[in-house]
């Protein structure tokens, strides 16, 4: 149950991008707005599918290429990593 909760919760994180239109967090659960003329890059985001033997591999060629890994979890009965990076020319 924890895994596909802190699944879920990651796509609704990936979802809206970790800049989204907010950043910070205050104590009461609200987000206030980016700071006026505040520049932010878009996102790429990436799951893959891995395995106990590809774990390695996966985060090193996806490292290799700018991905940064921001969740781990279970869909079904796959394993996932999901990855995100600054979109090029955003």
């Amino acid at each position: 149950m924890w895994k596909w909760i802190i699944l879920s919760m990651s796509f609704a994180y990936l979802a809206t991008g970790c800049a989204g239109t907010s950043y910070g967090a205050s104590t009461d659960g609200t987000f206030p707005l980016r700071p006026a003329g505040a520049e932010y890059p878009g996102w790429e985001h990436m799951c893959i599918v891995f395995t106990a033997t590809n774990a390695t591999e996966t985060l090193q060629s996806s490292g290799e290429k700018g991905w940064e890994l921001v969740a781990i979890g279970k869909q079904g009965g796959d394993d996932l990593m999901c990855f995100k990076r600054p979109k090029t020319g955003a």
